[in-house]
């Protein structure tokens, strides 16, 4: 299903990651409005060659690189994000000593008429972003918006090994469906069973 956006990004800090327990914060923040979002997985591979040719082949995911351009990141969701210090001011300080929370990320991106409409869901349960360039570009006799890209890596969570969760939910959903929706942001969903 072909889709056509990107919106509602939301993060909370991951407060518990164990074999028995993931937890998060209790309410999701708004983090900006999206403008990209890239999602790469990253694999390791190892192939095994015997009688002069390609025996066996395997490759693990172990990560997955994000990069988000999104209209602004506003100063608190910055310090939020990177694990910065802010004064009675709203003043953000750059350390030595940062150091950036593990996060959950969810977003939404509709799906097209012709596939029933909808939006996909996901998450992804454990990253950290880190510090991200900023452009100042002085104007011309165009403007120019100048917006930031920040990157951040997802691992796997330890309490199942999944790194993220994706949901499609048509238009024409069933009742049990549109309420996971409805719900979808304020916590990091969970799977209620799986099969292959």
């Amino acid at each position: 299903m072909p889709r056509i956006g990107v919106r509602d990004l939301f993060v909370a800090k991951v407060t518990a990651d164990t074999p028995l327990t993931y937890t998060t914060a209790t309410a999701p923040k708004r983090l900006a409005k999206a403008i990209q979002l890239d999602i790469n997985p990253t694999t390791v591979t190892a192939e095994l060659y015997a009688d002069d040719g390609l025996d066996e082949k395997e490759s693990s995911l172990v990560g997955m690189d994000i990069s988000l351009n999104a209209n602004d990141i506003a100063p608190g969701m910055d310090a939020y994000l990177l694990g910065k210090k802010q004064d009675e001011n709203g003043a953000v300080i750059d350390s030595k000593d940062d150091q950036a929370p593990v996060v959950a990320l969810m977003f939404k991106a509709p799906l097209s008429e012709k596939a029933g409409g909808g939006f996909e869901y996901r998450v992804l349960y454990c990253m950290k972003f880190e510090p991200y360039s900023e452009t100042f570009q002085s104007k011309g006799e165009n403007l120019t918006f100048q917006t930031p890209t920040i990157t951040g890596k997802a691992i796997a969570r330890e309490k199942d090994g999944a790194f993220q969760n994706k949901l499609r939910i048509p238009n024409d959903a069933e009742n049990d469906l549109k309420s996971i929706a409805e719900t979808w942001f304020t916590k990091p969903y969970e799977p209620t069973g799986s099969s292959t």
